[in-house]
């Protein structure tokens, strides 16, 4: 008897599912993440209840093979709004472009960014997240901003002297250097894509300056920073 959950891949292909739980616990010691910021530091009080939440990869769950494989830069995070702070990182999103709204302590807030790009490029193209599409990030984990680190401090959050937070959104290239290594390029091995699409200049200079970004077969690689695909 059937228990009503459909998943959108009836199956997934046994390598695709193995290389997904192998990004999940990602946390190699030469991730800038890991050394700089391998938790949000939320306060174990109301309405948090965590004193460290662990920022880990979002996975991507987009996966159709041999199709178009579109890659961001990195995702983003749940935010809340606590005092005058309006945009404090506390959370991980739940997939790549997440579109889900939610609670932030004060109002309803919602992921830009996945809307923007099923409404500006995806529908007018006649595209299907479900049929077209693998849709994931250069860097898997969010990168905290040096904005975000100053918030914490003026919460309270971290010690401005000793702090536990430190960013790497700044050193975008060199965080994305060994997470290209260790997780994309075995990705586009199992996509096997006809198109790359990268979603702007970090993504673009990435696939294009390394030796190593050789996926399988005669592929196109473009980019849609800003600009229609034609």
């Amino acid at each position: 008897m059937s228990n009503g959950f459909v998943p959108y891949i009836p199956t997934i292909d046994e390598d695709v599912r193995a290389h997904l739980e192998f990004i999940s616990i990602c946390r190699i010691p030469e991730c800038p993440v890991v050394n700089k910021h391998p938790f949000y530091p939320t306060p174990n009080q109301p309405p948090h209840f965590a004193g460290q939440t662990p920022l880990v990869p979002v996975v991507p769950t987009w996966l159709m093979q041999r199709r178009i494989m579109v890659i961001g830069a990195y995702p983003n995070c749940r935010f809340a709004t606590v005092g005058a702070e309006t945009s404090v990182p506390v959370d991980d999103i739940t997939e790549p472009f997440d579109v889900a709204r939610y609670f932030d302590n004060v109002g309803v807030r919602d992921y830009p960014t996945g809307d923007s790009l099923q409404r500006n490029y995806f529908e007018p193209l006649g595209l299907d997240l479900r049929k077209d599409i693998w849709l994931t990030n250069m860097v898997k984990c969010f990168l905290i901003d040096t904005h975000h680190v100053e918030a914490y401090q003026n919460l309270g959050w971290i010690d401005p002297v000793n702090p536990t937070v430190e960013a790497t959104r700044d050193d975008y290239l060199a965080v994305a250097a060994p997470c290209m290594q260790r997780n994309l390029l075995q990705e586009v091995a199992l996509c096997q894509p006809e198109l790359v699409i990268g979603l702007g200049e970090e993504v673009y200079r990435m696939m294009h300056s390394s030796a190593d970004f050789q996926p399988h077969g005669d592929i196109t690689f473009t980019d849609i920073a800003g600009k229609a695909l034609l």
